[in-house]
């Protein structure tokens, strides 16, 4: 859930309720407050670093889809860098509402390289539920087989645009303006998002509002309006 390095895992579980730690298995206990002790950092690096992540991450996912049931309707497919990018990456499907993921999988190489494919397997593999439930993804993602495996595993998509689909920018552009026929080179596209964002920030110079639109194409059908693409 957001944690960069080690020691900020440990942090985030260091506050385990004893419940939660007979749970997990352990049993060392404080010599003062008899409460279990969590391991330490040098402990959980070392037991990180003993791991075969893909078992690791194929253990994990089976564990949460049993405990969560059918996905929540609105997930997010995301990477982050271990280590700045040094140990790797973790591909996340997880809950919009509070982040918490719901399946996983690890890559290696260049953001721009590995994120793309292991996300993709990871909403196509068997054990991830999808009916239901819509995905929200960045531009990187923004590619034909990843909205068409969203799609076709029951699911509806939220995905970015920007110059490096400029194609489809132009496109989703252009549906919004009912300029023209809109052909978007995306299967199972039925509308588009405009976001538009206003903010200012001290180091501005003159403190003028900057202001930013976000484009999304989806296959979810329009409510309520004309602005359609087909």
């Amino acid at each position: 859930m957001g944690a960069r390095d080690v020691l900020d895992i440990w942090h985030k579980v260091a506050c385990l309720s004893p419940g939660q730690r007979e749970g997990l298995g352990l049993r060392v206990r404080e010599k003062k407050s008899k409460r279990l002790k969590m391991p330490g950092c040098d402990a959980l690096n070392d037991l990180l670093a003993a791991l075969d992540p893909a078992a690791y991450a194929a253990a994990l996912t089976r564990w949460l889809q049993a405990h969560q049931g059918l996905l929540p309707r609105s997930l997010a497919i995301d990477g982050k860098a271990v280590g700045n990018g040094t140990c790797g990456h973790i591909i996340t499907l997880c809950r919009h509402e509070d982040g918490r993921p719901v399946a996983m999988a690890p890559a290696s190489g260049k953001k721009e390289d590995c994120e793309v494919p292991v996300a993709r397997a990871l909403l196509a593999n068997p054990g991830v539920e999808r009916l239901n439930a819509i995905v929200t993804a960045d531009p990187l993602h923004n590619k034909q087989e990843t909205a068409r495996v969203i799609a076709e595993k029951g699911g509806d998509y939220v995905i970015g645009t920007k110059k490096n689909t400029s194609k489809r920018l132009d496109s989703a552009k252009a549906a919004l303006a009912e300029a023209h026929p809109v052909d978007f080179d995306l299967p199972y596209v039925r509308s588009v998002i405009a976001v538009e964002r206003i903010w200012s920030e001290k180091k501005q110079k003159a403190g003028t509002p900057k202001n930013h639109v976000r484009w999304f194409v989806s296959s979810l059908s329009p409510l309520g309006t004309k602005k359609r693409a087909r």
